[in-house]
């Protein structure tokens, strides 16, 4: 999970430098490995508070910070909406934070776990943030835009993660 949220640092790097095909390329690596680490923690019932936490931040640094990587080559419309989806990407992480606090001090007991909103959300930022990657690797605007409606669709599931977290 560390070494898959580090994985940004070669990902920015590629996209800043406009080496998109690679871009995806790491990107889909650290999609796999997030994958690969999710089944491999089903299978040998290892699943922990931690790994809760953290697998869930990972793919908050990886999903944000390839978007903001990019801003400046995307059309107006990214820039709030990516915006928003990262400030309520850092607020969910705070209100992790909490519970996993008030938890080690006795005072609740509520779960870090992504919920079925934030899993949806993943999906939604995944698809985003390949699409949009292909859509500039291919010079095709109609993929940046088709991603871009993935982001605005990453941002309702994004409300409804931070719902769930706060109040379910």
């Amino acid at each position: 999970t560390v070494f898959r949220a580090l994985l940004i640092i070669p990902i920015a790097w590629l996209l800043v430098g406009s080496a998109y095909w690679a871009a995806l390329g790491v990107i889909a690596v650290a999609m796999l490995l997030d994958w690969v680490d999710g089944a491999l923690a089903a299978a040998r019932d290892q699943r922990t508070s931690s790994g809760a936490f953290l697998d869930p931040l990972a793919d908050k640094v990886l999903i944000c910070g390839s978007l903001l990587s990019l801003l400046d080559r995307l059309p107006w419309p990214f820039q709030p909406v990516t915006l928003a989806v990262c400030a309520i990407a850092t607020v969910l992480t705070m209100v992790r934070i909490v519970k996993m606090a008030k938890a080690r001090q006795g005072l609740g007991g509520s779960s870090v776990a992504a919920k079925p909103a934030g899993k949806l959300k993943l999906v939604a930022e995944t698809a985003s943030l390949l699409l949009t990657v292909l859509g500039l690797a291919l010079s095709v605007n109609a993929l940046v835009w088709i991603g871009f409606a993935f982001l605005v669709v990453s941002l309702w599931y994004a409300f409804g993660s931070l719902r769930s977290q706060l109040f379910g």
